[in-house]
């Protein structure tokens, strides 16, 4: 599947405020693995396709980056992040880029929900 990856997704900084402590080369790979795993999440989570398929991607996504499942604790763990980092981190980046990427209505009945 090939995703049109918004540009300003390519400025989150989660991983760059959190370098990989390991110093062994062959395990760095690893880690690099892992933190692409979240960052395709992220990826996922602010898709705007229309298509079925993808809308449920992003509705999982959302929920895996947003909870505390074991899974999502395990690869941060492998990722070297705490996750209630990354959640700190994405969520709110992740809310502003959906209301960023919605039309002037659908904004405003969120300013109206918010307050």
């Amino acid at each position: 599947m090939r995703y049109n990856i918004d540009k300003e997704l390519l400025t989150i900084d989660i991983f760059n405020d959190q370098p990989i402590s390991e110093t062994n080369p062959e395990i760095k790979k690893y880690i690099r693995v892992w933190r692409s795993v979240i960052f395709q999440a992220i990826v996922d989570a602010t898709n705007c396709s229309k298509k079925k398929k993808n809308k449920i991607l992003k509705i999982k996504a959302l929920q895996w980056l947003n909870g505390n499942s074991q899974d999502f604790i395990e690869i941060c763990s492998y990722a070297e992040l705490d996750p209630d980092y990354v959640r700190n981190k994405v969520m709110p980046w992740i809310r502003n880029h959906r209301r960023n990427t919605l039309p002037y209505h659908e904004k405003r009945a969120i300013d109206l929900k918010i307050h």
